[in-house]
């Protein structure tokens, strides 16, 4: 997972870049169902601190 999002990094192809580092963070951690972190549901930071201004 790892490999193949460096290299989507690389190739510029990376839209959900968040999710899949969620993804490799749960395979690594032996998790097997989601882990209860909202990084997979939140919105970008951008979206954030425009809604909060």
């Amino acid at each position: 997972m790892i490999e193949k999002l460096a290299q989507d990094l690389i190739d510029n192809k990376v839209d959900d870049f968040v999710p899949r580092i969620c993804k490799i963070c749960t395979s690594a951690r032996g998790i097997e169902s989601d882990c209860s972190s909202t990084c997979v549901t939140e919105e970008p930071a951008v979206k954030k601190k425009k809604a909060k201004k």
